[in-house]
């Protein structure tokens, strides 16, 4: 509406435009000014009812909560991340934190773009949440999605009294082939490209064992674990070194040129046998020099002046 003010035409600027409104001043609103319910509908169907006592309601009319939602299936409780159509992310983990009730059935889904359907990637059913209402979940994914949403199925309470407080997704950025063997003759195992000959992005697991055998001959004076064990002495050792030019046990470097290279779990098992003995000529040591200490003192003690 419009008056005449003498010179033109004024709006009474009491009203909101369906294309947007600037200018908006404190005491202005959308909303009713008496005892009534404000009501949002779409297609001619309530969809959002904010009761005069301030509660709200989607899709009920009469919300007995602060909020609540009804629907009749799990697709009306979702939450959704919209990602970049250029830039599509694989995600392998999600985390969820509730305020109070939460959720005790949910699942994700992802999409590839706003033109596909939605595919479930993971589904939870009889969550038990902490004292704290916080989950990591995490679950098995390959393929980069566009969008991903939390669905929710299930409540500990027939109203929509749990409150998402947060949603965090976790990418998981090397995404690398299983196997791959280049051209110039380089292989990575879960590494692309491999930079080494043989490069693995991950642990490498080997049959070998642990030589206790060492502990166990010079404890109990032999060795059920490995009968054929020789320990040397120090003196023992320097002589074998300066005979053979390599530690007793360890492969000499023809015997490593002859085999083509180093076996490396039992390159490993042998470091890990000559520490286990280092660390017993170290007690040996220590007993001896506390053996001389204790003469020293005995010395001392003799030639001091008696009073």
């Amino acid at each position: 509406m419009h008056f005449y003010n003498g010179n033109a035409w004024v709006s009474f600027n009491d009203f909101w435009k369906l294309n947007g409104n600037n200018n908006i001043g404190n005491n202005q609103y959308i909303g009713c000014s008496n005892n009534h319910d404000f009501i949002i509908r779409t297609n001619n169907t309530n969809r959002i009812a904010i009761k005069s006592v301030g509660n709200v309601g989607v899709n009920n009319n009469n919300p007995t909560a602060k909020f609540q939602v009804n629907g009749s299936n799990a697709n009306d409780l979702y939450v959704a991340i919209n990602g970049n159509s250029s830039d599509p992310k694989i995600v392998t983990s999600y985390s969820l934190r509730f305020s109070s009730y939460a959720a005790n059935g949910f699942y994700l889904q992802g999409r590839l773009n706003d033109n596909s359907g939605w595919v479930t990637l993971d589904t939870r059913t009889n969550v038990n949440w902490p004292g704290s209402y916080f989950l990591e979940f995490t679950f098995n994914n390959t393929t980069a999605y566009e969008d991903y949403r939390i669905t929710f199925n299930g409540w500990d309470n027939p109203f929509l009294f749990g409150v998402l407080l947060e949603m965090e997704f976790k990418e998981n950025i090397q995404q690398y082939p299983l196997f791959t063997v280049k051209t110039n003759g380089r292989i990575g195992i879960s590494f692309d490209p491999p930079n080494q000959k043989l490069q693995v992005g991950g642990n490498i697991l080997a049959d070998a064992y642990t030589p206790d055998y060492v502990f166990e001959h010079y404890f109990e004076g032999q060795s059920e674990l490995n009968p054929n064990y020789k320990s040397y002495s120090l003196e023992k050792t320097k002589k074998y070194i300066e005979k053979h030019k390599h530690l007793p046990g360890v492969p000499s470097a023809q015997e490593v040129k002859k085999q083509g290279g180093i076996i490396l779990n039992e390159a490993i098992d042998t470091n890990l046998e000559k520490i286990e003995e280092l660390y017993l000529h170290l007690f040996e040591l220590n007993t001896r020099i506390k053996e001389l200490e204790h003469l020293i003192s005995i010395e001392e003690i003799k030639k001091a002046p008696q009073k």
